[in-house]
């Protein structure tokens, strides 16, 4: 049990900025914004269902692989800043995921790192999610990888 006394560097003033340039980033605007205007991202567990709007109608699009991650990222870290504000406990810390093995070995036998999982949340507690790797998944398996009830289900958890 000696990892459950490790801490790893936690990123959440980093991912706190980046979930704001889902919606407000004029000189990089996240590919397909226009679709949120007049959206209300008050970053409430209830917002995530505009998400899962959004992301439905992103699926269609032809983005290339830079507007790709962006697009990821930035919603990704939306996901998991409404995760981190509205859970009971206030446990959840964005970290790399090089950090995440260190305290959370078992970590490693997830394979190859990619953009879904290179930073995650993190709780001592709880364990680990991962917001990014379930935008990508809405992406290519839509409605039933919806980021409201990921987000829900992680709440309620604590």
């Amino acid at each position: 049990m000696e990892w459950i006394q490790r801490k790893p560097k936690f990123l959440d003033d980093e991912f706190n900025g980046v979930a704001g340039f889902l919606i407000s980033c004029p000189e990089k605007p996240t590919p397909g914004a226009e679709l949120l205007s007049g959206v209300d991202l008050d970053f409430s567990v209830d917002s995530l269902k505009e998400v899962d709007v959004f992301l439905e109608q992103m699926r269609g699009r032809d983005l290339t692989p830079e507007e790709e991650f962006t697009l990821v990222v930035r919603v990704g870290a939306y996901v998991g800043e409404v995760i981190r504000d509205n859970a009971p406990a206030k446990g959840w810390h964005w970290v790399n995921c090089k950090d995440a093995i260190h305290v959370a070995p078992q970590l490693a036998s997830l394979g190859e790192v990619d953009a879904g999982s290179a930073v995650l949340l993190w709780s001592r507690s709880r364990g680990c999610c991962f917001p990014m790797g379930k935008v990508i998944k809405y992406l290519i398996t839509g409605s039933e990888d919806s980021v409201y009830f990921f987000a829900q289900v992680a709440v309620d958890q604590g």
